[in-house]
């Protein structure tokens, strides 16, 4: 899981610039997830990182939702995190 994590990370790293839709790093994430036989976990995302550990954007989530129209801003910095399981989609505490 961990190689599997690891290249769809890369790859959303690869296609996010200013200007691209958070929804379509996320639809990408699920995609490549789905692909390896992997779900993303729903209730947990990415978030920007500034002067505090989490800033907006927030909700960078690995799956594409279709009501969010926000876009990456040019040299933003954001943490994104994979999060994938092999059997449920939604993390339990």
């Amino acid at each position: 899981m961990v190689g599997a994590s690891r290249d769809i990370l890369k790859k959303a790293i690869d296609h996010i610039k200013g200007g691209v839709k958070i929804a379509d790093i996320g639809r990408l994430m699920e995609a490549e997830a789905k692909k390896r036989g992997f779900k993303v976990i729903k209730n947990l995302g990415g978030h920007g990182i500034g002067r505090s550990l989490h800033e907006a954007p927030d909700e960078l989530m690995n799956y594409r939702n279709r009501f969010d129209g926000r876009r990456f801003k040019k040299n933003s910095v954001v943490a994104i995190e994979t999060f994938i399981s092999t059997s449920s989609s939604i993390a339990v505490d």
